[in-house]
């Protein structure tokens, strides 16, 4: 049985301010600029952003599906891109340890300070190792 976030996690996606200052953070801006500079050298056809909240590491790419357990992260970046970006339409409000995608069906997984909030991480390396092809690439930060 996995564990859903704590109650009121959604919460910080409804504060103005955690809107505002989230991606600024300097440990942000470094896995950023460290995780883009990487990808930078991939070709990748399909990739899986886990957990992204309001903060992809990637520039929002056409590629890219991006999950979060909480759907108001998810219209939070669809409503500050405005309309007729394709990328956001390619949001999935699930849990990392249930995702909705074909065993090796990904060729890259990025997955940015998500593992410590969970509490049977286990069950999602196992999902990251399901959907990722053989041979994938996976981004991994905690």
């Amino acid at each position: 049985m996995i564990t859903e976030a704590p109650q009121g996690f959604e919460a910080f996606f409804s504060d103005p301010l955690y809107l505002l200052y989230k991606n600024h953070l300097y440990n942000y801006l470094v896995r950023r600029f460290v995780i883009r500079r990487h990808f930078k050298g991939g070709d990748f056809k399909e990739v899986l952003e886990l957990g992204c909240g309001i903060s992809p590491m990637l520039p929002l790419l056409n590629r890219a599906v991006r999950t979060d357990l909480a759907w108001q992260a998810l219209a939070f970046l669809r409503s500050s891109l405005g309309k007729g970006t394709n990328a956001v339409s390619r949001g999935v409000a699930c849990h990392a340890g249930k995702l909705p995608f074909r065993a090796n069906s990904l060729d890259c997984v990025i997955c940015s300070e998500v593992l410590e909030h969970i509490e049977k991480d286990g069950e999602v390396l196992k999902e990251m190792n399901r959907v990722l092809e053989r041979g994938g690439s996976l981004f991994l930060t905690c």
